[in-house]
């Protein structure tokens, strides 16, 4: 047996595995491209050996860079692969780990892509860009993303009922983070936005509140390549930029938080981060100063 055929039939346990025990489908599906990605390249260049070795794995990470993948990536990559194996041996499929973690990249600083403050006024300002077919729903949409920070995931299966519009909040419910729950924000900026383009929408009739939010004329969900599009053509047609993506604005409305003296603690319920340490992460690279400004007032 080849290594490329003993790992192609351990993985299909594996994964059949992870599927019963992960409640995260997005775990589970970047777990389970990485591993096929290492199957694939293992199948065109493994030997009449069945083990897989720590040199294999230095191969298999050079082939990867050669693709073009940043560091981090591949840290990602190497991280789920040492996961896999780790479980391998303790269930003796193999009987080494042969990712090492010396060979594992170190984290690289993350570069965002941010909106400056006079840009997300211009936006909660309401402007509009030229030449876009429907404004009030791509402005209620983008609004919406800056001022309650959800996902694209949880904004494109948000149902008008998820919306409170006398408490000001969104039940945001994120079955792709293993079906959690929780409460964000809805000022009276998107409240006013939403009931706008809602009203156009409906002709002033009233709305069935099972209906998505946002949705295709066949009622069907936007897919994320749809709210990209969006996005992306409404930041181009007011600032003439074209590096700002949808998941950007989930950084604006956490830097909008931290700019005004949210706790991080606060900041993680409404984004939805399982762990405080995201949250650190996210201060840290959108706001640095903010956060010694606020640990110098404990020395005062």
């Amino acid at each position: 047996m080849t290594a490329y055929e003993k790992f192609n039939e351990i993985k299909m346990a594996y994964l059949s595995s992870l599927q019963t025990i992960s409640k995260s489908t997005a775990t589970y599906d970047k777990y389970s491209a990485v591993i096929n990605d290492f199957a694939q390249w293992l199948e065109q260049n493994n030997g009449e050996t069945s083990d897989i070795t720590p040199i294999m794995i230095l191969n298999y990470s050079r082939a990867v860079k050669d693709r073009g993948i940043c560091n981090n990536t591949l840290r990602h990559y190497l991280i789920i692969l040492r996961s896999f194996f780790t479980w391998c041996v303790n269930h003796k499929f193999y009987t080494e780990q042969p990712v090492l973690e010396e060979d594992i990249p170190k984290q690289e600083r993350i570069e965002y892509n941010l909106l400056t403050e006079e840009q997300i006024q211009t936006i909660l300002d309401g402007k509009l860009p030229p030449y876009i077919k429907q404004p009030l729903r791509d402005r209620a949409l983008i609004v919406l993303l800056i001022e309650s920070g959800l996902r694209v995931s949880e904004l494109t299966h948000l149902q008008i009922k998820d919306l409170d519009f006398d408490a000001g909040t969104i039940y945001v419910h994120t079955s792709a983070k293993g079906d959690k729950t929780r409460h964000t924000t809805l000022p009276a900026r998107s409240r006013e936005f939403i009931s706008e383009y809602l009203y156009r929408r409906y002709s002033g009739y009233s709305w069935d509140e099972n209906a998505l939010l946002f949705a295709n004329d066949g009622g069907e969900p936007y897919t994320r390549q749809n709210i990209t599009k969006i996005v992306r053509g409404y930041i181009h047609g007011l600032f003439n930029r074209n590096d700002i993506g949808a998941h950007d604005l989930r950084h604006a409305f956490a830097s909008l938080l931290l700019t005004r003296g949210a706790k991080l603690e606060q900041i993680q319920q409404v984004l939805g981060h399982s762990s405080y340490a995201t949250t650190v992460i996210y201060a840290n690279h959108l706001c640095p100063k903010r956060v010694g400004q606020d640990l110098n007032k404990l020395f005062i």
